[in-house]
């Protein structure tokens, strides 16, 4: 019998998961956050902090945003911490540097001066862009679960998928330029888990990237350790508790989890529900027996086709070229697929009171990629775009394969994949991946995995949908509805 006893368990650390935890806490859940195989977010090179991945802050002023701030009462923090990118991103390609932001007159001398023969194509994808906008905007702050899984709930998503677009349309027709094309394309491909195609990426998903982008990408001090620090200090606040730990396994009894062994414990931590913050194929093997039928499927919905590659790069601050931006998007080749080095994502922060920049760099490795291989072909990007670099360099290490990160240094283990997807079935919206129901009672997903397509909007989403089914079936009290609506 289990000697210690939680309402909910949340096994990993993916935001999704960390965000719910802090939800159900403050509404008066019982709650335990088990860190399961913890890296940590920083790693310290050539004496700077870098991260182990970039955190993009997107869509700020949605419903999905503003509903867990407000409840988790973080508005004056945010205001406090919060930067904006100015411009929002600039793109590199062949022949063309734009800065893309978020005010209209800005974005349209930019494009009038790079791309005047594209400007009436991208016009009009960014229009279109905007009325996909404005109806998914309300869907995603409904209270409605997504990825939908009742009679209700598909309803509902039915209302506004006949005001969507088709998963066979192309948001970009029309955009012949290729170097416009990329422009468009770049926001969704980076910010998604969704593969790098433009049959994988539908309309629906590359109109929210493209769109949140446009309005405005911002950063917070500390990035995503900070972020995760603000929502374990709210998790704490509401009497939650977080332990850093292996989970060996996850207790079940007849058909229902019923609390979780921790490695090198004897007595299971006993629990009302049980979250897995982690992606499917990590969340299996902590599966007594053979998974319900129902995993299996949900796992065959998701082919995984690669994973996210991150490189940290410290730089002497006299060797940034002038007038780069905090976040750059550069494709070498837009003909060419955009995919491995041939498509990067650079954030560019400065090291307090030094006089160096970290620089993050991020793309997508298909599976099976030689990963040294591409790491040395991201550094010959980085000289391409940033010449006469390479005396600045003073460090540089990859989280993705892990290693000693300075000579002398322990190594750090390699961060847990951050795989990218390919739905073999209809998604709906063509952003939903995999339910939030397991099959097994008690037992939820709450991890980037159930909304793909939405990237950081999706785990909020997520979050707020497991929290509600919990709320629901416990009949706890509504905090949203009777705190923050009502003031």
């Amino acid at each position: 019998m289990a000697t210690n006893f939680y309402e909910v368990i949340t096994v990993g650390d993916d935001l999704a998961g960390l965000v719910a935890s802090a939800l159900l806490a403050r509404r008066g859940f019982r709650v335990l956050l088990v860190e399961h195989a913890h890296v940590p977010d920083h790693v310290n090179v050539a004496g700077a902090e870098v991260p182990r991945a970039p955190l993009h802050l997107l869509g700020l002023d949605s419903l999905a945003w503003r509903r867990v701030v407000g409840e988790l009462n973080l508005v004056q923090i945010f205001r406090r911490r919060v930067e904006p990118h100015r411009p929002s991103f600039q793109l590199v390609v062949p022949g063309h540097r734009l800065d893309v932001a978020s005010d209209p007159d800005t974005l349209a001398r930019e494009l009038g001066r790079e791309l005047p023969g594209a400007r009436a194509s991208i016009d009009a994808t960014l229009g279109r862009a905007t009325d996909i906008a404005k109806v998914l905007d309300p869907l995603l702050g409904q209270e409605i679960t997504l990825p939908p899984d009742g009679f209700w709930d598909r309803r509902e998503l039915s209302r506004y998928d006949t005001r969507l677009p088709r998963p066979e349309d192309d948001l970009f027709a029309g955009v012949d330029d290729l170097a416009a094309r990329a422009l468009l394309r770049a926001p969704g491909l980076l910010s998604t888990s969704l593969w790098q195609d433009e049959g994988v990426v539908g309309p629906v998903a590359a109109a929210r990237a493209l769109e949140l982008w446009r309005r405005g990408v911002a950063h917070i001090d500390g990035g995503m350790a900070a972020l995760r620090a603000l929502l374990i200090e709210r998790l704490r606040t509401h009497a939650g508790e977080v332990v850093r730990a292996d989970v060996e396994s996850f207790e079940l009894k007849r058909s229902r989890v019923v609390g979780v062994k921790l490695a090198g414990q004897a007595e299971p931590l006993g629990a009302s529900y049980v979250l897995s913050a982690l992606p499917l194929a990590r969340t299996l093997p902590l599966i007594p027996g053979a998974p319900p039928k129902r995993l299996v499927q949900a796992g065959a919905q998701l082919s995984t086709l690669g994973q996210r590659y991150i490189l940290d790069v410290v730089i002497a601050s006299s060797g940034l070229p002038e007038g780069m931006s905090t976040h750059l998007i550069s494709v070498r080749d837009p003909a060419a697929p955009l995919l491995g080095a041939n498509l990067l994502g650079l954030t560019v922060l400065p090291v307090a009171d030094e006089p160096k920049v970290v620089v993050t760099v991020e793309c997508i490795a298909p599976t099976g990629a030689d990963l040294p291989a591409l790491r040395a072909d991201i550094m010959k990007h980085l000289g391409e775009l940033m010449p006469f670099v390479t005396p600045h360099i003073l460090g540089t290490f990859s989280p993705t394969e892990g290693g000693p990160p300075e000579e002398g240094k322990k190594a750090v283990p390699p961060a847990p994949p951050d795989h990218v997807h390919a739905s073999t079935t209809p998604a709906p919206l063509g952003v939903c991946g995999l339910k939030n129901d397991t099959g097994i009672s008690k037992l939820f997903l709450c991890s980037r995995e159930n909304l793909p397509g939405l990237g950081i909007e999706g785990d909020l989403v997520t979050a707020w949908s497991v929290a509600r089914t919990l709320c629901l079936a416990e009949r706890k009290k509504d905090y949203l509805k009777d705190v923050v609506l009502q003031g």
